[in-house]
């Protein structure tokens, strides 16, 4: 068959390539949000995974479609996103099925050799659903808890108890800070001792201030702008800014205000700006993506959050690095984000937010943004961060705990009469399902997916490659492409080959798209699929090709593809956390409506391509406009 010959020459491909290397870890990241969505935990879970990458693990990450967001997409670095049919029903949160993806789930970690799965966010129905079906398959299971959360509502009396409940049988949890662990610890009643504390970070490159902007000297007659961005819902405190909004533009003719951020609180800013006559005050800018996130900010002088609940403000250390004069409401975790005289921090009421906003008008003609910059790259980083994750992976990976069926019963019956027995009873259930999956569908039976190169595992040579050892490498592969795929992909690669630029991994992200069997298995007439580099890419050139291949027998499908390798005219993507260049894109999905994984665990179908390089898209593409 086609399908065999193709995977005959990948296999071929990569034999030239190296062995396949052990990673020391292979995890598998759920989680209900993930981009193109936009937010703290989106962010987070994306560049974690760049970072786990540098330091040569192997991440995939698992979420549920957004839109046309759907199939296998591969991100910077060779991050490979599943993004699988489950329907949101409340804030991009899936309807909870709790056995109903365990069979997806299942072939995912087969086939991407998983070790170990970590989940994130409490209110994500699929982490917690994976936490339960990975324990089932043998993972280890690791759980990252990112909000704060009350204890007398309805609502999270519900969720606690379940947090409790899954929380119970993981094998360590993470907060982002020592407010949000405190938090947990009650909610969930866990041992203090298996909860580490992680704090988010932010990639100091991708917020340097404007220095060429004039910076304003007199705090009553220059022009100063105040910044807000966020979700424009209740959580984030717009009440209270509707409140204080208009009583700073009154004390303070000097003072503009630029809202960025979508939610339905935006209909009472707009009932304010209208009611006070703020319109030429006042501006309600719209969702705001991360990749402009710096830009936005830099229009202004001082950042301003009146959250009424946070675990860790990523959006505050963002403009710190950014160069602004922070105001927030001291609620959660913020007080542990930045040191004292960096922030001016404001009990959450509209008097105390309006009394922080004054202090910190009268700091902007001393604040000095170069230097803050300074000092905000040297707390924070990434790279830090995943060291620290790494470290919990390795001690949970050295954990002999019991970890059988009968151990985890009893944990489960910790967690109360009524829950323990229904998720004890839902453990059963995920532990004879797995079984009956193993003779149905054998693990040896479901193709193994081929890893990414990576150079931290020495799987990629880092030497430059000169053109013509180029070329002779792309020969050489491309001679074990099948005859029967037709002429056309062979031009796509040798035309690839003839860009000087191209290093291996380019060369690697062409190639994958044209032969992986993983990717590309059944390709429908007329469809076109992109690769893209990022703005930090290393490709220095456009090139267009164009490849056409006739179907041999009815294996083979007549199929037309234009790759396009964008450089600095592409679409900006997210560079790596640490501010390395970043590999290049490939992005290849499966087609929406053809399913995603079949009887042996092969992705089928090809769909459209993902062109955002790791960044949040506006409400607009979210929606398909």
């Amino acid at each position: 068959m086609a399908w065999g010959r193709t995977r005959r020459a990948l296999g071929c491909a990569k034999a030239m390539e190296g062995e396949q290397v052990q990673r020391q870890h292979r995890v598998i990241m759920v989680s209900d949000f993930f981009y193109p969505n936009f937010g703290g935990v989106e962010n987070h879970i994306y560049q974690l995974s760049q970072c786990l990458i540098n330091l040569g693990l192997k991440v995939v990450v698992v979420t549920h479609a957004y839109g046309n967001c759907t199939g296998v997409r591969y991100l910077t670095n060779g991050l490979k996103v599943y993004y699988l049919p489950r329907l949101p029903f409340y804030q991009q949160a899936t309807f909870p099925t709790l056995l109903g993806w365990a069979r997806l789930l299942r072939a995912i970690c087969v086939r991407e050799g998983a070790t170990l799965l970590h989940g994130h966010q409490a209110f994500s129905t699929m982490a917690l659903e994976a936490c339960i079906n990975a324990r089932s398959l043998g993972l280890k299971v690791v759980f990252t808890d990112h909000s704060l959360f009350g204890f007398a509502d309805p609502g999270s009396i519900v969720l606690n108890k379940v947090l409790k409940a899954v929380l119970s049988d993981v094998h360590a949890v993470i907060c982002v800070s020592h407010t949000s662990k405190e938090n947990t610890v009650l909610r969930a009643c866990l041992p203090p001792a298996t909860v580490s504390v992680i704090p988010n970070a932010v990639d100091a490159s991708q917020f340097q201030p404007n220095l060429s902007a004039a910076w304003p000297s007199d705090p009553v007659r220059d022009e100063i702008v105040l910044i807000v961005l966020c979700r424009l819902v209740y959580r984030k405190g717009v009440d209270l800014l509707s409140l204080v909004l208009p009583e700073v533009c009154n004390r303070h003719a000097n003072v503009r205000v630029i809202v960025g951020g979508d939610g339905p609180k935006r209909q009472l800013l707009e009932k304010i700006i209208s009611d006070h006559g703020l319109e030429d005050r006042v501006a309600l800018e719209g969702p705001v993506p991360h990749e402009r996130a710096r830009d936005f900010m830099v229009r202004g002088h001082v950042f301003v959050n009146a959250s009424l609940t946070e675990a860790f403000c990523m959006a505050l250390v963002e403009a710190a690095a950014a160069g602004l004069v922070v105001v927030s409401t001291a609620v959660g975790g913020v007080p542990e984000v930045l040191p004292p005289d960096m922030v001016e921090l404001a009990e959450p009421s509209a008097e105390g937010l309006l009394e922080a906003i004054e202090r910190a008008l009268l700091r902007v003609p001393y604040q000095k943004p170069a230097k803050q910059h300074e000092r905000v790259r040297q707390m924070y980083d990434w790279n830090d961060v995943a060291r620290r994750t790494v470290h919990v992976y390795n001690t949970v990976a050295a954990s002999t705990r019991d970890d059988g069926l009968p151990a985890r019963l009893h944990r489960y019956a910790a967690a109360g009469r009524w829950v323990g027995a229904f998720f004890g009873a839902v453990a059963v259930l995920s532990h004879l399902l797995m079984a009956f999956l193993d003779r149905w569908q054998p693990r040896h039976l479901i193709d193994i997916a081929p890893d990414w190169p990576n150079r931290a595992c020495g799987a990629v040579d880092a030497r430059p490659k000169t053109l013509p050892e180029q070329i002779t490498k792309t020969d050489n592969v491309l001679r074990h492409i099948p005859r029967s795929l037709g002429t056309g992909v062979r031009n796509v690669g040798a035309h690839a080959s003839e860009q000087s630029d191209m290093n291996r991994v380019a060369f690697t992200c062409v190639m994958t798209a044209v032969a992986s069997p993983a990717l590309m298995v059944e390709m429908p007439a007329g469809k076109a699929a992109t690769a893209t580099s990022g703005k930090r890419s290393n490709f220095g050139h456009m090139a267009e090709v164009r490849a056409e291949s006739q179907a041999r027998n009815k294996d083979e499908v007549l199929a037309e593809m234009e790759i396009q390798i964008a450089g600095r005219d592409g679409y900006p993507g997210i560079a790596a956390g640490d501010g390395t260049t970043a590999a290049g894109q490939v992005a290849a999905a499966t087609s929406s409506g053809k399913g995603y994984l079949v009887g042996d665990g092969v992705a089928r179908g090809f769909g459209e391509v993902l062109g955002i390089g790791g960044t949040a898209r506006n409400s607009e593409q979210r929606k398909g406009k």
